[in-house]
């Protein structure tokens, strides 16, 4: 089925809207237990919030409990000891799993994902930083199933008041991969050994033309279908600018190469790289529209780099040293890729700018 629920923080009237499709809603009336609480034996919360090193803490960033019936309780804490925990309590049962110290990520935009598999017993606790790709995970034993209606409520961020930290809620029936995630929306044409190709039609063993290595081949593709709210919101870019010949839509989080003489007065670098939210202050840019889903791909190369797309630089999949860590590769995308078949990537040696810095940017291109 995919995406049950969606909340977008941002959005002045927020809501927990059921994003089951029209077009699934039939099979999922057949299937579902007709009971007032159906129960999702496996399945996913994502929350988006901002990290702040003087953030309020302890705090309840959702906190849910009912007491109707039988007593059930479900909360996310930030602690004082600067640890991240969630609590899930069923009558006498009781989860508890605790990710330590997130001082050591940086502040900004970050990702907590509960993920829930009952009946294979196992679960996973992940903290992801979006701006430098940190993940700290634990193993979370026997999880429990949950009921539909108490993951409605804690979609909208539980009970009121709503943390104003949190940005994004979403639960998926399904365990969704962590990490390293894609960002090049279906159907945006790349620049192959054979001309211009859709990413969507690209096989491994591919050669894409890329920045600073020429031709590389395709050692894995990924792909997700992601609801288009919060920072999946998927940005548009619009031709002439960037190069582009047409427009294509990437991720917020994608990042894009800029060159010029602007970029080498001001950092001292012929090129560098700015994330696709950043220019959304720029004609180049706009917000796609929300609704539906967007499925991304993303291509993992020898060699991290930018793959050219209709005329613009767009970065590849960055993984770093994720092939040192087995376990975690496999909550990954990357699952099914064997350890010792991906690469060890290194950051570009192009300065990755701020928000600000993108802004001192874009009004230079623009003077």
């Amino acid at each position: 089925m995919g995406w049950q629920f969606v909340t977008d923080f941002s959005k002045p009237r927020h809501r927990a809207d059921n994003f089951v499709p029209a077009r699934k809603r039939a099979a999922a009336a057949r299937n579902r237990d007709r009971t007032a609480d159906n129960l999702l034996v496996r399945g996913s919360l994502v929350v988006e919030f901002e990290l702040s090193a003087d953030g309020q803490v302890p705090a309840r960033l959702i906190h849910y409990e009912n007491n109707h019936n039988w007593s059930r309780r479900f909360t996310v804490y930030l602690n004082a000891d600067n640890s991240i925990s969630i609590e899930i309590q069923q009558g006498p049962a009781r989860i508890y799993a605790r990710l330590s110290n997130w001082t050591n990520l940086p502040v900004g935009p970050t990702r907590l994902t509960y993920a829930w598999d009952a009946p294979e017993k196992s679960g996973l606790l992940t903290l992801e930083s979006l701006n430098s790709g940190s993940i700290r995970q634990v193993v979370v034993d026997a999880p429990m199933p949950l009921p539909r209606s108490d993951l409605e409520v804690v979609a909208k961020g539980g009970m009121r008041p709503t943390d104003h930290r949190l940005t994004f809620i979403a639960i998926a029936d399904s365990v969704r991969p962590v990490g390293p995630a894609p960002t090049i929306a279906k159907g945006t044409l790349v620049e192959t050994s054979q001309g211009p190709r859709p990413i969507d039609r690209l096989q491994r063993g591919d050669e894409v033309l890329t920045a600073q290595y020429g031709m590389q081949p395709v050692r894995w593709i990924i792909k997700q279908e992601l609801p288009t709210y919060g920072s999946y919101r998927p940005v548009r870019l619009r031709a002439p600018y960037l190069g582009l010949t047409r427009d294509i839509t990437v991720s917020q989080h994608h990042h894009v190469r800029i060159s010029g003489a602007d970029a080498e007065y001001l950092f001292g670098a012929e090129s560098v790289l700015v994330q696709a939210r950043h220019l959304l202050s720029h004609p180049a840019a706009t917000l796609g529209p929300q609704g539906d889903t967007q499925t991304y791909y993303q291509l993992l190369l020898d060699h991290h780099d930018c793959i050219c797309l209709c005329g613009a630089w767009g970065e590849s999949l960055f993984i770093g040293d994720l092939r040192t860590s087995p376990a975690l590769m496999e909550t990954t995308h990357l699952n099914g890729l064997a350890a010792s078949a991906a690469p060890r990537h290194r950051r570009l040696e192009i300065p990755m700018l701020r928000s600000f810095e993108s802004k001192t940017l874009l009004d230079a291109i623009s003077a």
